[in-house]
């Protein structure tokens, strides 16, 4: 057991990381925690401690009580970030960043180091980027800590570590906000055992996992979906199906030996060039391609498919349609706070009517000396997120747009106008149901 410093997360709101350097930490309690334990590299790589001793001795502790803090605060993404003077850390918490720790040049270099070595990674190699992973556990639940360093301006590396429970199975669509109307329109479309599914969105989206989901909502009692990623283990998608890629073989070749083992469908890498995209529409004639891009929308990411694939025929024809989500953090059901909407944003809201009652956060508390108090409640008044879906099929009024050339703005436009679901309906849902607030959904789309 070791002590650790308790952070207020909302004091911590992290903006400009610059000023960070420049502040002070305010007095700090102290409270016992457990500290994780690391359990060795992944991808079957050899750890070997007794090589670095040294390092151990001055970094693993320090380590460990990093990366417990950061868990124990449920962050998902943790970011060692170099600056003059020292490095600071950075706490992705439900896709918001809050600051961390600081440390002074040589505790940051063996604080990275370490973190390099236990996952596997060479600590003398500073000059590229590198990736790896940690298995570990804390209080008695597994995670897996993907680790990436990348060299930068000031000499050092900035490291990034991505945290996953592995409790947290992904079983259904519906953990991911995915309804039974859309669950329903995703399986009409994928199975067709034609053509491309693409999910899309920006980064920190949650765009992987949906696309997970998507295959889900495949009728998998009946449908054959194969795992073409070489880096995903088939086990994390609940009836996904094992496909031995043979290596010797081209793109093209795999596909028609997945064919042959009766695939319906498979699950092949993200899109990221224009040979990619390529062979992937000239290559799903008989199954269900289900893959990702980087595009902040369904629109703009159809415009960018036909510019990557060059033939607007080829994309309207073999394009099944585009789902993007966007991650909104929920209120805390503890302390949220009621209050009475005034009823003309309700109508400019497009809310329901009868809405009489919506929820925010705790008003803050001023002291008689018109100082705003410390909050009532630990960490954030948010907790936890959940998914809105904007999804374009390619109907026949779509596919006419994309062979005449149209741009993202006029098929976002004719989608809307069909009724197919938007960002904006699902947001309003979920803030007229009490689950976030006017406040967060600004917030999540300002961007």
């Amino acid at each position: 057991m070791i002590f650790r410093r308790k952070k207020n997360q909302e004091d911590d709101d992290y903006e400009d990381e610059d000023d960070l350097l420049d502040d002070e930490f305010d007095d700090e309690e102290e409270e016992e925690l457990e500290t994780v334990l690391f359990q060795g590299a992944t991808e079957g790589r050899e750890v070997d401690l007794s090589e670095n001793q040294a390092l151990v001795r001055a970094a693993l502790m320090p380590v460990k009580e990093l990366i417990s803090d950061a868990i124990d605060r449920r962050c998902e993404r943790l970011v060692i970030e170099p600056r003059k003077g020292g490095s600071i850390v950075r706490l992705d918490i439900d896709g918001v960043g809050y600051a961390g720790d600081r440390y002074p040049v040589k505790q940051a270099l063996g604080v990275t180091q370490m973190i390099k070595v236990l996952a596997g990674l060479d600590s003398k190699v500073r000059s590229k980027p590198q990736s790896g992973g940690i298995k570990a556990e804390f209080m008695g639940v597994p995670y897996r800590l993907r680790v990436e360093s990348v060299p930068t301006q000031f000499g050092a590396e900035r490291v990034i570590v991505k945290v996953r429970n592995m409790k947290e199975r992904l079983d259904s669509a519906s953990q991911l906000g995915i309804t039974d109307e859309l669950r329903q329109e995703i399986r009409k479309l994928t199975n067709q055992n034609r053509g491309i599914f693409l999910v899309c969105g920006p980064p920190g989206a949650g765009v992987t996992r949906t696309l997970h989901g998507s295959i889900l909502c495949v009728d998998l009692y009946l449908t054959t979906v194969f795992n073409l990623q070489p880096s995903l283990a088939t086990e994390e998608v609940p009836g996904l199906s094992n496909y031995d890629w043979q290596s010797e073989m081209s793109f093209a070749e795999n596909i028609v030996r997945a064919q042959r083992k009766e695939a319906d469908g498979v699950l092949v890498d993200p899109i990221e060039s224009e040979e990619q995209a390529k062979q992937y529409f000239k290559n799903c004639d008989k199954m269900t391609f289900f893959t990702e891009m980087k595009a902040p929308n369904a629109a703009m990411a159809i415009e960018r498919l036909v510019k990557l694939v060059g033939d607007p025929k080829l994309v309207a024809d073999k394009l099944l349609g585009v789902l993007c989500p966007r991650l909104i953090r929920k209120l805390r059901d503890d302390i949220k706070e009621a209050y009475r909407p005034n009823p003309k944003l309700v109508a400019q809201l497009g809310l329901p009517p009868e809405t009489n009652i919506l929820y925010r956060p705790p008003s803050p508390i001023i002291n008689d000396d018109d100082e705003e108090e410390e909050p009532q409640y630990e960490g954030l008044p948010y907790e936890g997120r959940t998914a809105v879906y904007e999804m374009i099929e390619i109907n026949d009024a779509i596919r006419k747009l994309i062979l005449s050339g149209a741009d993202a703005k006029q098929i976002a436009q004719a989608a809307k106008a069909q009724g197919m679901p938007t960002h904006q309906q699902g947001a309003m849902g979920l803030v007229a149901h009490g689950i976030t607030s006017l406040e967060e959904v600004r917030r999540a789309f300002k961007s």
